[in-house]
């Protein structure tokens, strides 16, 4: 392997670039390797493979299996790093959570420092998780023009279709692998450490290196057309406080709810009297699939936002943005799995299948602006 060269080793990756793990091992005969992990351009490659692939490349007469070299350091990452490459040791499983031995607020000279101590082992790629398992840690360092920081809330940016020399998008963003992970930490709930940059806004970035910056939940991911003509994924992360939150005309509400500061960052004051009018007006039956959940304490449905309360959405907290929905419905909606059509009839987003109508009430109107701004945003979720 000492003959292969830094223009043997970017020719593969070029090449890989364009295929998914699978694909490339598939081409190789080969089986998962992640011992080592070779960052390039934002992306992990099983090291072993990479060599594999780019001797094959070289020498086509002579082809070399998996079996036929050991991946381990002085086969494949001592190798890759004396041609200057980023190598990832993985001796651990992923961690989620605080990592022994690193407070919030210590700092890190560099990437590699990070890396070395757990805290975040990509050298480069700014989300480090699968699609199978979530996102363990991000960075926050402003490589994307369209990231939002705000203390305790951050409106992150996912990876891909950036220019790493301008920072600007040039294509669209798929919801995979490091975005596809952060979706899946939303969805189980899982902590995420967050790592700030001296890139980010000043405000809350340190002055140089990279601070860890403690625990944070992603609360809900969407997309959207970012400031370069773009479709991005855009994730809200929250600080972890530690604890999980949980017939007549209707109530009056709010185009605008009140935002009350919590330490640097706003929190929505949504109005109970309102999602208690809007689940007793459909007597707690789901306005999407109808089930109606029986509990020993009695009926139970969730009121849930069509056009989201927060920032950058900044829908109002009336309940002509609310419907009544099973909590399986509600977190289909939240994630536009699922979304309105113009003739009312809800659609699955990913297979295009027609449901059923959504159920309405002669006293609960249902503003069409509303489910046009959330449908917007789920027939952008079809990836091509």
């Amino acid at each position: 392997m000492q003959s292969l060269t830094e223009a043997d080793i970017r020719a593969a990756l070029d090449h890989a670039t364009g295929l998914s793990i699978e694909e490339l091992r598939d081409s190789l005969g080969a089986s998962p390797s992640i011992k080592y992990l070779l960052v390039f351009a934002g992306r992990e490659f099983e090291a072993k493979v990479i060599i594999q692939f780019a001797w094959n490349l070289k020498y086509p007469d002579h082809l070399i299996a998996a079996t036929d070299f050991r991946g381990n350091a002085t086969t494949v990452a001592e190798p890759l790093r004396n041609l200057g490459f980023d190598v990832i040791e993985i001796t651990t499983s992923r961690s989620f959570g605080d990592v022994p031995g690193v407070p919030v607020g210590m700092v890190f000279e560099t990437r590699s420092e990070a890396s070395r101590v757990g805290v975040h082992r990509p050298m480069q790629a700014g989300i480090s998780g699968t699609g199978d398992e979530g996102a363990d840690s991000i960075v926050v360092s402003g490589g994307y023009i369209d990231d939002e920081d705000f203390g305790d809330r951050i409106i992150y940016t996912g990876h891909g279709g950036n220019d790493p020399q301008t920072r600007r998008q040039i294509a669209d963003q798929l919801l995979q692998r490091g975005n596809l992970a952060l979706a899946v930490s939303c969805d189980q709930q899982l902590p995420v450490r967050v790592i700030r940059g001296s890139g980010g806004d000043p405000l809350f970035s340190p002055a140089s290196g990279y601070r860890y910056d403690g625990l944070f939940h992603v609360v809900r991911y969407w997309p959207e057309i970012g400031v370069d003509g773009f479709r991005i994924w855009r994730f809200e992360l929250t600080k972890y406080s530690g604890e999980t939150s949980r017939g007549g005309s209707a109530p009056r509400g709010v185009d605008n709810p009140e935002r009350r500061p919590v330490t640097s960052s706003s929190q929505v004051v949504r109005n109970d009297r309102l999602s208690s009018w809007v689940k007793q007006i459909h007597n707690w039956t789901c306005q999407m699939c109808a089930v109606r959940i029986q509990t020993p304490a009695g009926a139970y449905a969730e009121a849930a936002h069509i056009r989201p309360l927060g920032t950058p959405h900044n829908g109002p907290d009336q309940t002509t943005n609310m419907l009544c929905l099973c909590p399986n419905c509600h977190k289909r909606l939240d994630t536009f799995a699922q979304y309105v059509d113009e003739s009312g009839q809800v659609v699955d987003t990913i297979s295009g299948e027609t449901l059923g109508p959504l159920r309405l009430h002669r006293h609960h109107n249902v503003l069409n602006e509303h489910l046009q701004y959330h449908r917007n945003h789920a027939r952008m979720t079809r990836q091509s």
